[in-house]
């Protein structure tokens, strides 16, 4: 069974791959910050409090943990955020990243990078895995120089592009748009969703699948990973609202300059996902098998 530290454990994608491994193919290790009382943790066995720009830290725990594979899920994610605090995204997202690569390559650990739709630039979609890269914030920016890092340092390597995830969220983590517009729907809000950026949403639980996969079968190189449905925000989030029992009127459409955002968002990333269905035969949920996935999920918590 393969030793795998996963960076980031507590976040959204970190959780779905602990929760999909329930036929626990991989032994997980989890790496965790800051050092709060995640509720995550207590699915573990192994867990470390762990800042990627710590690379001596770093080091000892692959030592210690004989670690065979890294997937790094550890990044400042806030698009407006990094355009405000270049120089800490700058430290964390790329000197991190650079702090995992050099170890990999002298541990001879594999290595499996989350990048994002933010390096393309909005204009020419769909994008597969070839399609260049050109961001338009520096969120985007940094990811292409971490992509170009792994891609130029190391052999045995995969880089994961996800677009939008949507899920369930360990409660001290940030939340998604799923998670954010069943709060605002529980204080009963108008939600005001952009009608004019599109992408095709991401279960989380499919893009875990999908990395346990690529892990099993071994694979390397470059995934884009999305859902299997291409809509606006305005769309998804009346979807949500339709399968929750909202009030779809209480959903208002704006222009994406409504929002008096920092850094400038790309209009459509949508994806073309041919690679994942041809190479790992997987088939990612729409959006309402994404969400009715998720309330049935809730449900048998809850019930168990």
């Amino acid at each position: 069974m393969k030793r795998v530290l996963i960076i980031g454990a507590t976040g959204l994608l970190g959780r779905a791959i602990i929760f999909e491994n329930k036929n626990e193919k991989i032994e997980i290790i989890g790496g965790y910050f800051p050092d709060k009382k995640f509720k995550t943790l207590d699915l573990l066995e192994k867990k470390y409090f762990l800042d990627i720009r710590d690379k001596n830290l770093l080091k000892e725990i692959i030592r210690k943990e004989n670690v065979e594979i890294i997937i790094n899920c550890a990044s400042l994610a806030n698009v407006d955020y990094v355009e405000r605090n270049q120089e800490e995204a700058y430290q964390t997202n790329f000197v991190g990243t650079k702090n995992i690569v050099d170890l990999c390559r002298e541990f001879n650990v594999k290595f499996v990078q989350i990048s994002t739709n933010a390096v393309y630039d909005g204009d020419n979609p769909p994008y597969n895995e070839n399609s260049e890269r050109n961001p338009i914030n520096y969120y985007g920016k940094l990811k292409v120089m971490e992509e170009d890092y792994v891609m130029e340092n190391l052999k045995d390597y995969v880089i994961v592009r996800p677009i939008l995830m949507y899920g369930w969220n360990d409660e001290l983590e940030r939340e998604n748009p799923f998670t954010w517009q069943l709060r605002l729907q529980k204080e009963n809000k108008e939600i005001m969703l952009v009608d004019d950026i599109y992408c095709n949403p991401l279960l989380v639980n499919d893009c875990a699948k999908i990395i346990l996969k690529i892990i099993d079968k071994n694979l390397n190189g470059v995934f884009n990973i999305a859902g299997s449905e291409i809509v606006s925000r305005y769309e998804f989030g009346l979807k949500i609202a339709e399968l929750t029992n909202y009030d779809k009127s209480k959903i208002k459409a704006v222009p994406n300059s409504y929002f008096k955002e920092i850094a400038p968002r790309p209009k459509n990333t949508s994806f073309d996902i041919i690679k994942i269905r041809k190479v790992l035969n997987y088939i990612p949920a729409n959006i309402s098998q994404g969400i009715e996935f998720l309330l049935d999920f809730r449900k048998n918590e809850i019930n168990r």
